[in-house]
């Protein structure tokens, strides 16, 4: 089966294709950092209703810039709330209401 007109453009996978959006080396620019060295800076991202998909988005852009692994697990990654505070599990969210 072949693919004509204009879904046979769209359809097209681009090997190597840059990503868009701040790369690492834009980041660290923007926030004065030195690549150079270990940081134990933090860089916020604000998030409003708990972006479900927080970490595995983390988690793809690392791995497409071949940094390590930035987890809840592994303590790089927290998410808190408005306060600072660590989330409460979507059960005990849902009991407070």
């Amino acid at each position: 089966m072949q693919v004509a007109g204009p879904c046979r453009r769209l359809n097209r996978i681009k090997p190597f294709a840059t990503p868009r959006g701040f790369g690492p080396a834009d980041l660290a620019s923007a926030y004065k950092l030195d690549p150079a060295r270990t940081s134990t800076n933090t860089i916020a991202i604000v998030d409003a209703f708990n972006y479900p998909n927080a970490e595995s988005d983390l988690a793809s852009y690392r791995s497409q810039f071949g940094l390590p692994a930035c987890t809840k697990a592994n303590g790089c990654l927290r998410v808190v709330n408005q306060n600072g505070a660590t989330l409460a599990a979507a059960g005990q969210l849902a009991r407070r209401r």
